[in-house]
């Protein structure tokens, strides 16, 4: 694994109410495949009588703003990086979201690939659109990104409401912390009560937003530009959702 000199270690790779409904289209789900053996699935749904069971799958609304990263410092050159699969700090990690329209359902992520794999897949694909040389060659790695995911969920109410956090440090190849810092994304929007079209749509529009924030951190940036260690900022940690969510 990448060791921070610091003592830091991060891991190296090491249901709906039961009702007549139309199928998930999925029309815009998008599907890609990392040399490194990184995918996203099919999409499926499942359930019992008071929950539902999602196969999380990239559907995302819009595409990545490139104008958002305009006039960020430019990464080193020869810079490869290798993100680290995700660890799951979650107080239930099968959870994902709730349902208020329809009685505080819960919602759950099906087989498949779990939240830290998408959020890992989608990161890996976005961030290589918006300029970031992510490899999928973990020895050609120069730096790792190292991700806990600490919020992943989904709220339908009024709108459908997203939101995923993480802890994130960067490293370089002999183990030196060159950055560390909490980000955010979000989502917003319209939808059918109790769609799954609607849930994943926000589920991926949250990671994209993610992928936003990350490549336009100007610490992170600056980490990337000049392979020096940047000052950490503390910041809180993002509060569970509270009952009944985990």
């Amino acid at each position: 694994m990448f060791r921070a000199r610091s003592g830091r270690s991060f891991s190296r790779p090491d249901l709906k109410r039961a009702r007549s409904r139309r199928p998930g289209s999925f029309a815009r789900a998008l599907g890609f495949v990392l040399a490194a053996g990184l995918s996203l699935g099919v999409g499926a749904c499942g359930g019992s009588g008071d929950s539902m069971a999602l196969q999380l799958v990239y559907a995302p609304t819009h595409d990545v703003d490139l104008a958002k990263t305009g006039g960020v410092p430019p990464v080193a050159s020869g810079t490869q990086i290798w993100i680290n699969p995700v660890t799951d700090a979650r107080v239930d990690p099968g959870r994902i979201g709730i349902s208020e329209e329809e009685d505080n359902t819960p919602i759950y992520y099906a087989a498949g690939q779990n939240p830290g794999d998408f959020v890992r897949n989608v990161l890996a694909k976005e961030l290589t659109t918006l300029g970031l040389p992510i490899t999928a060659n973990q020895a050609a790695a120069t730096h790792a990104l190292n991700l806990q995911l600490q919020k992943f969920w989904v709220t339908e109410g009024n709108n459908y409401l997203g939101e995923v956090t993480v802890g994130a440090a960067l490293v370089d190849i002999n183990g030196q912390l060159l950055w560390q810092g909490q980000l955010t994304g979000a989502a917003k929007r319209w939808g059918r009560s109790f769609e799954e079209d609607n849930f994943l749509e926000a589920y991926s529009d949250m990671v994209l937003d993610l992928a936003e924030r990350v490549a336009m951190d100007p610490t992170l940036r600056n980490a990337l530009a000049t392979n020096q260690p940047q000052p950490y900022v503390a910041q809180p940690v993002a509060p569970q959702p509270a009952a009944p969510q985990p």
